[in-house]
């Protein structure tokens, strides 16, 4: 389970917006979809957030707030509900800058000559695909069509494709890549063991199993399967009953050469406004202990129960990349967190964020 800063990169694959020829130039975005409404700053680096950055970032939110009813963007409480959707909106812009400023602070450049036709590359396989597994839209005008039906425009899907690309270089930073004649090439950074052992000891990493089913889509009622979970005596027990019951699960995410494993999760892994409630019960649980059952939103209703594991020695050496890797998730999380407060902290909204009319804000 990987979800670290994906949600905002979930846009991106709804379209297969993967560019390019020179007839596929970038399109310019209009004078009102330019305006900048709010400003974020950080370590002397400002970044615009534009009307249609916020603009798309209601779309793709909006119904998780409004929940349907579109009528209370111009009810009497609208204020609130403006105000809820803003949270969403500027913690969404926040993390795609703190992305970018941290890469900056790595020598990463997000508008490098080199990133710049990776997203070339990118929008010509949109549009033509790429002869296997994508199709791509047939025309330039389709693929824009196609960005326009998701709420985008063509400046903020390059600017999310930065933040995709960016967010990977940093991952490659620290982790290193993997050469088809080399093998595995180590990150830019050496990372101690000692470091990855603290991580481990301390309280900002928990080892837990877990259950899941979308929404409606569990055999049984998941009280059933936290009864189960419950009546076993042992983790190796627990492992087993969630293997002969959720065959979905990642086998490796349970048992590896015949011991116990776990997934590896640390405080800042997770997208905290989709996952707060997961990271809370999987840091509030003693060991040997399963969950209420959580429900996360993030695209789609997913249903979750946690058993917590217990840490050991044993454990850290037999799986010392998979808390390798948690450590290395972890702390690119607890970065992007920390420049994500500072830039929020440093808000500003422009006069034209009170131009703005909630109740018209559509794909259009």
């Amino acid at each position: 389970m990987k979800k670290l800063l994906l949600p905002i990169v979930i846009i991106l694959s709804l379209l297969i917006l993967v560019a390019c020829k020179d007839e596929y130039e970038p399109q310019k975005s209009t004078k009102e979809e330019s305006r900048v409404v709010a400003t974020v700053t950080v370590e002397g680096e400002r970044y615009d957030i534009k009307y249609e950055l916020y603009r798309a970032l209601f779309l793709s939110n909006k119904a998780a707030v409004d929940g349907g009813d579109e009528s209370v963007w111009s009810g009497e409480n609208k204020d609130e509900y403006i105000d809820r959707i803003n949270e969403i909106i500027f913690e969404r812009a926040a993390e795609i800058y703190a992305v970018i400023s941290l890469g900056r602070e790595l020598g990463i450049d997000a508008y490098s000559k080199e990133i710049d036709e990776q997203i070339r590359e990118l929008v010509r396989v949109g549009v033509e695909g790429n002869g296997a597994d994508i199709e791509g839209h047939g025309s330039y005008d389709k693929y824009l069509e196609a960005l326009k039906k998701q709420g985008l425009n063509y400046s903020v899907h390059d600017l999310l494709y930065r933040y995709s690309i960016v967010l990977t270089k940093i991952e490659e930073y620290y982790k290193g890549t993997e050469d088809k004649a080399l093998g595995r090439l180590p990150g830019d950074i050496e990372i101690k063991r000692e470091d990855v052992k603290a991580y481990y000891e301390s309280d900002d990493c928990a080892r837990i199993f877990h259950i899941y089913f979308e929404d409606g889509k569990s055999i049984y009622p998941m009280s059933t399967y936290k009864a189960g979970l419950e009546g076993k005596s042992d983790d190796l027990s627990a492992a087993l009953y969630i293997i002969q019951n959720a065959p979905h699960i990642v086998y490796t995410d349970l048992l590896l050469d015949e011991g116990v494993t776990g997934i590896m999760l640390g405080r800042y892994t997770l997208d905290l406004r989709a996952y707060s409630e997961y990271t809370a019960a999987a840091f509030s649980l003693a060991a040997g202990s399963v969950s209420d059952v959580i429900t996360v939103t993030d695209g789609t209703k997913v249903n979750y129960l946690i058993y917590k594991l217990d840490k050991d020695s044993e454990h850290f050496d037999r799986c010392f990349d998979s808390v390798l890797n948690s450590y290395i998730d972890n702390e690119i999380g607890k970065s992007v967190s920390t420049i994500k407060g500072t830039l929020l902290s440093s808000l500003t909204k422009k006069d034209a964020y009170g131009d703005i009319s909630h109740k018209d804000i559509s794909m259009d």
